[in-house]
């Protein structure tokens, strides 16, 4: 259930979808940085670049795909199964009503998750985002190869991204999100862009394609927690079939060939997907009570309960470790707290407290256990304690260094030989 950069979203099989911080709130290990609250790309302009025969277009197929995934979200709010906050589905209600992975899809005999969870989301921010690039590609590549290709596209993408994530997760790891799909429309249609007679300007579907699709595949550019395995298993589905609808494509037809194997395609996915919510239905109350008993209904920040800078951090940081204890966030926002104050055994406990929510750490990014890593052997350090932050920074100081606000601490961490120098 991760998106924002990215597109699809995941969560460990004990943690609720979150905003994860970005590498700029390292700074905030040093004391002068605060966090960045991660925003959705604007909508971009949309215009037809394709050769399109004449008459009124209408895109059937998009606004079925866009109106599918609306009810999907909608039936998320209202069948949750514990409390929704922030219009963001816990992980029990995303287990409960399809969401993928491997211990769920292949442990439990549940196939049919592959072919609901693409259709889910895991909050209004991420079903917003996801929204505005599949509106972009879909209805570009209606007008470009027809609305049996486009429903082939989507369904495969969303195959593509499925097993990308459960390849490249852990067994536990639960995903949901069109990020698949997406990644597979952009990457077709950069591939199309490359022939001037499928793409009368290129130029623009080009830059607005890869302005969304690069930083969905850069796992240090993300703001959330972006599931990248879906999107490269998307993205790599997508260069393939954008190829494959070139080499089948006959010059003097203005519509790719094998249509009826791309319709036969796209019903078969449609199928499939109304299967898979029927045999969710069927299995609901079974799959509430497997959620209650093996997924703790952890409690996580928001992106509304992110503060905005370092001082409401430091203003919001106890409230934050009361309302939230399972997030290593609030533990180490609270740790910055302490140590400005210079109170260096109470800045060890939390950021030692941060460190022992596995559950949760392994849905973020290495890159943020790194930061807590390095912070707590800089406060090692300072109480004279250099094997405890030598073994504690082992296998920290080469993700820190690639995180700029982590320079001067990571500086003094080399000054005392905690860290390696580099050569």
């Amino acid at each position: 259930m991760r998106a924002s950069g990215g597109f699809g979203r995941r969560v460990t099989s004990s943690a609720t979808a979150a905003p994860v911080m970005r590498p700029a709130m390292a700074a905030a290990a040093a004391a002068t940085a605060a966090p960045v609250r991660a925003s959705a790309p604007a909508s971009p302009e949309i215009e037809s670049e394709a050769a399109v025969s004449s008459g009124m277009f209408v895109p059937w197929v998009t606004t079925g795909i866009m109106l599918a995934i609306i009810a999907v979200f909608w039936a998320e709010l209202h069948y949750a199964v514990t409390p929704t906050k922030d219009m963001a589905p816990s992980l029990r209600t995303i287990v409960a009503l399809g969401g993928v992975s491997r211990d769920l899809a292949f442990g439990k005999d549940e196939w049919w998750r592959i072919f609901t969870a693409p259709l889910m989301h895991g909050g209004l921010d991420h079903i917003v985002g996801n929204g505005i690039a599949l509106f972009f590609a879909a209805l570009n590549l209606e007008r470009m190869v027809g609305a049996r290709w486009l429903g082939a596209l989507f369904f495969l993408g969303a195959l593509g991204g499925v097993a990308g994530s459960l390849i490249g997760n852990p067994h536990d790891m639960v995903t949901v999100g069109a990020s698949g799909a997406i990644m597979c429309l952009l990457a077709a249609l950069i591939v199309l862009s490359l022939d001037s007679n499928v793409v009368k300007k290129p130029a623009r579907i080009q830059r607005i394609a890869f302005f969304l699709l690069i930083p969905s595949l850069a796992p240090a550019a993300a703001g959330t927690m972006i599931d990248i395995s879906a999107h490269i298993g998307g993205c790599a589905m997508g260069i393939v079939l954008g190829f494959l609808i070139q080499i089948t494509w006959k010059e003097e037809s203005d519509k790719p060939g094998l249509e009826g194997a791309a319709g036969f395609t796209s019903a078969a996915g449609a199928l499939l997907s109304m299967i898979g919510f029927a045999l969710v239905a069927q299995h609901f109350e079974a799959s509430k009570v497997h959620a209650a008993a093996n997924v703790p209904d952890l409690q996580l920040m928001s992106e509304a309960d992110l503060p905005a800078d370092a001082k409401e951090a430091d203003k919001k940081s106890s409230d934050l470790v009361r309302k939230f204890p399972d997030d290593p966030r609030a533990h180490f926002f609270r740790a910055v707290y302490y140590l400005r104050g210079q109170d260096l055994t109470s800045a060890q406990s939390e950021l030692r407290t941060a460190l022992s929510e596995k559950r949760v750490l392994d849905a973020l990014p290495a890159s943020f256990t790194a930061t807590i890593k390095i912070v707590l052997a800089a406060t090692l350090v300072e109480q004279g304690r250099i094997d405890d932050a030598t073994t504690t920074a082992k296998d920290a100081c080469d993700l820190a260094r690639d995180q700029s606000d982590l320079y001067d601490i990571l500086h003094r961490l080399q000054a005392v030989n905690v860290c390696p120098t580099d050569n």
